[in-house]
């Protein structure tokens, strides 16, 4: 149970969701551990589902699956005490497939690998080597242009918070909890 006026795991869900329909590309909300804003007892129990992430120098991922086919993936990283939040748009523990071909590159690094092998072998093996080695590159790399949100300010009262990026800043209604 979180502290009145404490922005919990549905918050997070909302405030992913609706800066995504704002402007395109890649959303991820950072917060900071210290934050006594945050409820972060909503999440302490949370497991990766043992599929691989981006690694993006995170020491720790979870994954929280969503009731509408969606996630909420965290990265942690500890050595600057902060978490970053996304939301997969395909939960890859319900749609694995989906996930992989719409929310990383790796379906292109296998195609683009093993034609590069065949390419600079003119030999299957020297493809299926390019095909390995192009997925595990296309599984490094962002989908879209990361916008890295912050928690700014929080109304308890109308339920909103303000959350900044580089560029500005927005108010984003929230559900009340």
């Amino acid at each position: 149970m979180n502290l009145p006026g404490q922005i919990g795991f549905r918050h997070v869900a909302s405030i992913l969701s609706r800066v995504g329909l704002s402007r395109p590309g890649f959303h991820e909300l950072e917060l900071s551990y210290v934050d006594r804003r945050v409820a972060w007892r909503e999440f302490a129990s949370c497991s990766d589902g043992g599929t691989p992430s981006l690694d993006r120098g995170q020491t720790g991922n979870c994954r929280w699956s969503l009731n509408n086919g969606e996630a909420i993936h965290a990265h942690w990283f500890r050595d600057f005490q902060v978490a970053r939040f996304h939301l997969d748009r395909f939960d890859p523990a319900e749609r694995p497939l989906q996930h992989l071909v719409e929310e990383t590159y790796v379906p292109h690094g296998i195609v683009g690998g093993a034609l590069a092998g065949l390419a600079l072998t003119k030999h299957p093996l020297g493809a299926l080597v390019g095909a390995f080695a192009g997925g595990f590159a296309g599984a490094k790399v962002d989908r879209a242009p990361v916008t890295t949100w912050r928690l700014h300010s929080f109304d308890g009262y109308r339920w909103e918070v303000r959350v900044k990026w580089q560029e500005g800043a927005a108010w984003v209604p929230l559900l009340a909890s």
